[in-house]
């Protein structure tokens, strides 16, 4: 038998047995996947034609005018549906897309849902459901569960198996700014808020997805969430105007820092976000959510969409 036999006969007996190895390796990986996804939690969404087609029309906005579907006057946003855990009965919700190109370029879209006041599906009343790569698969799972270890706010984050309009697929669940994510970390209730970023979205939508407006951090204005339900109780609004007061001082340089923030929980916060990279995604201005406690009149940082 010839050399160039022998390497020819050797490469594709190493090259069969490689195949065999890897169907074997993967139809391993797919059994151990299957058993891991059903011991997943599982959610059902339904919603008529009519929401249907209008969710379709915002998908289509959205890749129109990038993340200025956000704020524009076309964008229905909120949209009815039901929606239930297993076991449970159905609840009234409402439901729209969300978050920028990485959300809606795929067949599994993001959505964001509210349920009726007073109504919770895994202990939540407003909630998030992404693909889990908008996470970084197990990444912000990780992330949330080393929060609650060092004492930090986190939220309820899992990855739950979810039927929407009759297709089951894997999503992360990412708990939204309420009370119950307070509740939760065992805080006393007081206002959550944000930078309000409808003009960045105006800006992006116009000149483009990297554009910022002059002075961003100094003119965008600071928004509560649950705006409705805090104007009615007069001492949750005044706690949000000390709060919105405080972050005033500080961004214009009137207030020192330590007197303005839980210094102690912001810099566990950054030491903690050096362990997952060199992403900042947590910190840029979109994504900063603050709390503000009622025991001793600091803001403290809640750790969001840390970008893997």
């Amino acid at each position: 038998m010839s050399r160039l036999l022998k390497e020819i006969l050797i490469a594709l007996v190493v090259g069969i047995l490689s195949y065999l190895i890897y169907q074997k390796t993967v139809k391993y990986y797919k059994s151990e996947i299957t058993k891991f996804e059903n011991t997943l939690s599982k959610m059902t969404i339904i919603f008529d034609d009519i929401t249907k087609n209008k969710l379709l029309d915002q998908v289509s906005l959205a890749k129109e005018l990038d993340v200025g579907y956000r704020v524009s006057d076309r964008n229905i946003r909120y949209l009815p549906c039901k929606i239930k855990a297993e076991n449970e009965n159905f609840k009234k919700g409402k439901i729209k897309i969300k978050g920028g190109i990485a959300h809606y370029k795929n067949e599994n879209k993001s959505y964001k849902i509210k349920l009726k006041k007073g109504e919770n599906i895994f202990g939540v009343n407003s909630f998030s459901i992404q693909q889990p790569q908008a996470r970084g698969y197990l990444i912000e799972w990780m992330l949330h569960r080393l929060l609650k270890h060092v004492q930090l706010l986190s939220l309820r984050f899992e990855l739950i198996n979810v039927n929407i309009d009759n297709k089951e697929s894997l999503y992360s669940f990412e708990e939204h700014m309420g009370k119950e994510l307070l509740i939760n970390n065992a805080k006393k209730i007081g206002p959550i808020f944000h930078f309000g970023n409808d003009m960045l979205w105006e800006a992006r939508s116009i000149f483009g997805i990297g554009s910022e407006y002059e002075d961003q951090f100094n003119i965008s204005p600071i928004v509560p969430y649950n705006l409705k339900t805090l104007i009615k109780d007069d001492n949750k609004f005044n706690l949000f105007k000390k709060a919105k007061s405080k972050l005033d001082d500080f961004r214009r340089r009137k207030a020192d820092v330590k007197d303005v923030f839980n210094i102690n929980d912001m810099a566990k916060l950054m030491a903690l976000m050096d362990l997952f990279g060199p992403r900042i995604h947590y910190s840029v201005l979109t994504n900063l959510k603050f709390y503000f406690n009622p025991n001793n009149n600091k803001i403290e940082p809640i750790c969001y969409d840390q970008g893997y």
